[in-house]
Order: C-alpha cells, then sequence, then structure tokens
C-alpha cells in the first residue's frame, strides 16, 4: 500500500479513521508489520515507508481530533523500526513490538531509554509478548516474569501484556493468550501494586540515568558491599539502575544471582535473597534514605552512619527488585 502524504489509498485510510472515531472510539491504534520497509508502487515508483509514517501519524492525530478533542493515536514501532523518524511525530507514547534480536533485559533498557530520548520525553510502551508462559507457570517461569516486569519499570517504562479476566499476552496474536495461574497472579500483582503506587518515581520524564557514570566500574559516588553487581544487567551479578531528578536519587536493585543468562522471554531459576550494604557519597548531602520493595511496599527508614568518605547504610534483605529512595538537599 502507498501511503505517501496526499495518495489516495493514504487520504481513503485516514478518513477510515475519522469515521471510526466518529462511532465512538477513543483513539487510533496504527499498527504495521515492520515489513516491507522499501517497496515499489504501481508505477515503479519506491516507497520507503519510514518517511511515509511521520505525516501519516500526524495527519491521523488532526483529523480523530476534529471530531473529538481528547483524541489520540499510537504508532506501533515493530521492533523499534522506525522509531527515529516517528518518536517526536503527534502520536501519545512511542510504542514498540519487541522481537529478536532485542532478546535480553538490557535490550528491554536500552530501547525505552533511546525511546524517552528521541521523544523528548514521551512515554514508552513495549508490547514484549512472554511466549515463555505457554508452558506450565512453574517457580522459574514465575520468576522471568517479574524480572522483566522489574526491568521494564525501573527503567520508566511501561508493558503491555495484562489483559481481563486474568489473561496474559504470549503472542501478537491476542486470542492465544495465556491465563495466569494464582500463584503468577499474586505475584505479578504485587509488582503491578508497587509500580502503581511509585509512578512518580519511576515514570517521570525528568529522571536523569546515571546508572553508568556514578555507581560500578571505576565509578565510586556510590558502591555497593556484599555481591558482585553491574549496571550493564549481567548474569550472576545485582543489576543497579540508578537515576535522580532535584533533590531525589533512585537507586533500584535487581537480582540477577544465580542466572546464567539474562534472556527476558525465558524461564529463570529465582534468585537466591542477598544481604548487601550501600555507601552513600556525603555530598549532596543526604537528608534520608529509605527502601521499599514489591514484597514490602512501604517505604523503610535507613539509617547512614559515617563510613570514612560516605555514609553507610544496611538494606533490607534484596528478594528480587528493591527500591533505594535517598532524599538529598540539591
Amino acid at each position: 500500500m502507498n501511503l505517501s502524504p496526499g495518495h489516495p489509498w493514504t487520504q481513503h485510510i485516514l478518513g477510515e479513521y475519522q469515521q471510526a472515531v466518529k462511532l465512538g472510539f477513543s483513539g487510533i491504534h496504527l499498527d504495521q508489520y515492520g515489513f516491507a520497509k522499501e517497496s515499489r508502487a504501481s508505477d515503479g515508483s519506491l516507497v520507503d515507508l519510514a518517511q511515509c509514517f511521520p505525516a501519516l501519524i500526524n495527519d491521523a492525530t488532526a483529523l480523530v481530533r476534529q471530531v473529538r478533542p481528547d483524541a489520540g493515536v499510537i504508532f506501533n514501532c515493530v521492533n523499534n523500526w522506525p522509531v527515529q523518524a516517528v518518536a517526536n511525530t503527534d502520536q501519545e507514547a512511542v510504542y514498540i513490538e519487541v522481537w529478536p534480536p532485542h532478546n535480553r533485559y538490557r535490550d528491554l533498557v536500552e530501547l525505552i531509554r533511546h525511546g524517552q530520548e528521541l521523544s523528548r520525553g514521551k512515554q514508552v510502551i513495549l508490547a514484549a509478548y512472554l511466549g515463555l508462559l505457554k508452558e506450565p507457570q512453574d517457580r522459574q517461569a514465575i520468576a522471568g516474569t517479574l524480572l522483566m516486569s522489574a526491568a521494564i519499570a525501573a527503567c520508566g517504562g511501561f508493558h503491555l501484556l495484562i489483559g481481563e479476566q486474568r489473561g496474559i499476552l504470549t503472542e501478537g496474536y491476542y486470542v492465544r493468550h495465556a491465563t495466569m495461574g494464582t500463584a503468577l497472579y499474586q505475584a505479578l500483582r504485587r509488582h503491578y501494586d508497587f509500580v502503581t503506587r511509585y509512578q512518580d518515581l519511576l515514570a517521570d520524564p525528568a529522571l536523569e540515568d546515571l546508572s553508568t557514570s556514578h555507581i560500578g566500574g571505576i565509578n565510586e559516588e556510590f558502591q555497593l558491599a556484599g555481591a558482585e553487581h553491574s549496571s550493564m544487567a549481567l548474569p550472576g551479578t545485582v543489576w543497579t539502575i540508578l537515576r535522580r531528578r532535584p533533590g531525589q536519587v533512585i537507586l533500584h536493585l535487581i537480582n540477577l544471582l544465580g542466572l546464567t543468562d539474562t534472556l527476558w522471554n525465558a524461564p529463570q531459576p529465582q534468585p537466591a535473597p542477598t544481604a548487601l550494604a550501600l555507601l552513600l557519597p556525603r555530598v549532596p548531602q543526604v537528608q534520608s534514605a529509605s527502601a521499599a520493595s514489591p514484597e514490602q511496599p512501604r517505604l523503610v527508614p535507613l539509617a547512614p552512619e559515617p563510613a570514612g568518605r560516605h555514609l553507610r547504610v544496611l538494606l533490607p534483605e534484596l528478594q528480587l527488585w528493591t527500591m533505594v529512595l535517598i532524599e538529598t538537599d540539591t
């Protein structure tokens, strides 16, 4: 289909979008297959769809808002294509359907961060289907699901996953979904309650990522003791995600200890609980520190004590995901 601006087919489909909103829909989801990216029109001319989509999105938004001012449009960047062209268009959020080779937790983080940067602060939604749940929902399937949920939320992303009647998506054809068993439902409910409770600390576009500049490697501003750790989501480590906004630093600890890989669409062993200590910088001045987790959702005050050039706090035992909130004077 030739979706070039002004083409008769483009005008037809835009008119259909407008009619749909007149019928009562609250917005339009523009879907695609992700291919063909370039093709020949019937007259032999080359059509580069990445160049067609921005105008299609903007025109669709303008037309549906003529009918309903609060109507929205979202476009599906299949496997992140063509996010560079469409991220900053008049769409409500950056929506990415995730497929190989984006196979690891680190890939999810990079998709979220890249989408946030390109869109200048739009929220990023990942449609990442959990095929692992087509199999029996044992402890390893639950652990894999929760680790993926933590990875997306800790970086400020959102996940298209849950449906009504305990449905959970396992592939792009939504009819073939799975139904959550009691154990998975209860565990994932705790995660989603936690994400909802701390949405402001997780999804604020103003948060600056300091994960590779302030903790781990040669960085000494924040130090973690008690287990191997890395900001690169390496198996067998505690994954550190550090973000900051004025007056607050938020450190996320995701437990990858015992994992031999970081595939997000695969069962994973239940990480072993571990005791950790955190060293905080004295500048800026720490006003308070507290920690929470899906298992312990209320913020628990921590007691910093002097430790040379740092302040030292003992953290609650890390189960799977802990969030540490540090309030500072700047």
